[in-house]
C-alpha cells in the first residue's frame, strides 16, 4: 500500500532552501528551532503593549493584561 520513491529521480536542483518558513502561523526555521517565532511574537507584544501605555492604560493595568 505504500508508494516507493527514488530519490534519484527527485530534481533536487529545483528545490529552494529556505531558512525560515511560516506554516499554520508558526514560524519554523531550518534547522527545527522556533527562535524566529519566538521574536516575531514577542516584538508583536512588545509593540501592542506600547500602544497601550500611549493610550493612558496605567502600569497596574498593563500587569493584569500581561499575566
Amino acid at each position: 500500500m505504500y508508494m516507493q520513491v527514488q530519490l534519484d529521480r527527485i530534481p533536487t536542483a529545483s528545490i529552494e532552501r529556505l531558512e525560515c518558513v511560516k506554516l499554520l502561523v508558526v514560524f519554523i526555521e531550518s534547522k527545527l528551532s522556533f527562535h524566529e517565532h519566538v521574536e516575531r511574537l514577542l516584538s508583536i507584544c512588545n509593540q501592542r503593549l506600547y500602544l497601550l501605555r500611549k493610550q493612558g492604560l496605567s502600569d497596574k493595568c498593563i500587569g493584569i493584561v500581561t499575566l
